[in-house]
């Protein structure tokens, strides 16, 4: 089912208020008729995790709110597959750590 995104946009912002933390479910990824959603979801919510089961990408996303305000750490974290985290932000009003500078071998940083 296909939904026009001015429909889903002003759902998921009005659910945004009560609900902070978000799962969307993607039948075959963020790409084809999915992509205008993941776009308008990256925008506007901050990503926290994504898995692939099947053929189903699960993303998590949480509303932090203007008002809410950030902190951060610098961050020398090393993972397998040379997977680094350079630094980390959050918001107390939503306790989940959020990476935010990340890098692994053949990919630019990200932030």
């Amino acid at each position: 089912i296909v939904e026009p995104m001015g429909r889903i946009a002003s759902r998921i912002q009005g659910d945004a208020l009560a609900h902070h933390r978000f799962w969307f479910v993607l039948y075959k990824g963020d790409f084809g008729p999915n992509a205008p959603l993941v776009e308008w979801l990256d925008a506007n919510l901050y990503p926290a995790g994504g898995e692939w089961q099947g053929e189903m990408l699960y993303l998590a996303y949480v509303y932090v709110a203007p008002g809410d305000w950030w902190t951060g750490a610098a961050r020398d974290e090393r993972f397998e597959q040379g997977i680094s985290l350079t630094g980390a932000r959050w918001t107390p009003r939503r306790p989940e750590a959020m990476p935010s500078h990340w890098s692994s071998p053949g990919r630019p940083s990200a932030g």
